[in-house]
């Protein structure tokens, strides 16, 4: 395993391409923050220790049909990394234990994008993705999208397919939380759209990202999704409001304006 230590999104993003060129089978990312919500959970996990310097940490693991074999892979990576990158903290580990150790941070990321009682945050906007090769661009213009909005978020993901997550503190229980949340939705759809990206690289776009697709698709394709679906659901029985004809994106939230918890909830 090879960890490898960026200054920030962007940086990371544009090594992408160089790092997948050595052959890993595996190449994920995660933001500094992960580890900064773990600690305001009082949780200090062993891997800690391990990690490089950087806000954006790629774990780059190596396979072989030996121990020794994927051990010697990931030490010619390092080298031949550390010979074109000037930027970047690199470590490689074969500890078994620490490889452990150092997974378990990627893992808990989903889990400590939430801090009960701390802050809220919420899935909405995960799973976008664009080209390896525009990785780097685009994550730029997304933190600058960021930035404008005044949020903050948990970012991690699968960096070897260009597909990130992320959890944003947005505020759905006010009206002006909301009509935010909706605006910015709009905006990142046309921005993955302006890369060649998908809103859902991964898991599918569902109800929420359902009204973004016409930025994606255009109406054309759009108009045949929806002539396809009356031939065979004429009476539009099946999964309405999803993809053609969808329902608004800040419709149906389980929290909003109007939320009213059961007592005793």
């Amino acid at each position: 395993m090879l960890l490898i230590g960026y200054p920030d999104w962007g940086t990371a993003g544009d090594h992408a391409p160089e790092i997948l060129q050595t052959g890993p089978i595996a190449l994920e990312g995660f933001d500094i923050r992960v580890l900064e919500n773990l600690k305001r959970k009082d949780e200090d996990p062993p891997g800690r220790r391990l990690l490089p310097e950087g806000r954006l940490k790629l774990l780059a693991e190596f396979g072989g049909e030996t121990q020794g074999e994927a051990t010697a892979r990931a030490h010619a990576a390092l080298g031949e990394l550390k010979r074109g990158s000037d930027k970047a903290d690199m470590r490689a580990f074969s500890d078994p234990a620490d490889q452990r150790a150092i997974w378990i941070i990627r893992e808990a990321d989903l889990g400590a994008s939430r801090l009960p009682g701390k802050e809220d945050t919420w899935p909405s906007w995960e799973d976008t993705a664009v080209s390896v090769e525009k990785l780097g661009a685009y994550l730029r213009d997304f933190q600058k999208l960021i930035n404008r909005y005044q949020y903050r978020c948990t970012l991690y993901g699968h960096f070897g397919q260009g597909c990130v997550h992320t959890r944003f503190n947005f505020d759905l229980k006010s009206e002006p939380g909301v009509a935010k949340f909706r605006r910015f939705m709009q905006d990142g759809a046309d921005l993955v759209s302006a890369y060649g990206g998908s809103l859902s690289g991964e898991h599918g776009d569902g109800q929420l990202k359902a009204e973004l697709l016409d930025r994606m698709y255009g109406p054309d394709l759009l108009q045949a999704f929806r002539d396809f679906k009356a031939i065979w659901d004429p009476d539009w029985k099946l999964n309405p409001g999803k993809v053609v004809d969808p329902y608004p994106l800040d419709d149906n939230l389980r929290t909003g304006p109007d939320y009213q918890p059961l007592a005793g909830c």
